[in-house]
């Protein structure tokens, strides 16, 4: 990530770059049902770049918390949206999705 770059040229390489790399979204309660158990394709779409939270699943995870602290104004949130509606409707818009998957060969 960009943000994250150790140096000026590292920032320019990624910022430059024509790929971006979707790490593995992982395992857990989120993800199995669609994907290890039903073989359900799935995307994981967020921002990064902030505080880690640490509250997920805990009994900190509320309404209050992300209302209070997290996106008062609930523009992250909207934000959010607009991207995933977009990448959405660009993908199923798509001739040929822009995905190599000469990776997992």
């Amino acid at each position: 990530m960009a943000a994250n770059a150790s140096s000026t040229k590292a920032k320019k390489e990624i910022l430059n770059s024509s790929s971006m790399t979707i790490g593995a979204m992982g395992s857990g309660s989120d993800y199995s049902p669609f994907i290890q158990h039903l073989g359900i394709p799935a995307l994981n779409v967020g921002f990064g770049g902030e505080d880690d939270g640490g509250e997920y699943h805990s009994i900190y995870d509320s309404y209050d918390l992300f209302k209070r602290f997290k996106d008062p104004k609930f523009e992250y949130g909207v934000a959010l949206a607009k991207t995933a509606g977009r990448a959405t409707l660009r993908l199923v818009n798509a001739t040929v999705l822009p995905f190599d998957f000469s990776g997992f060969l």
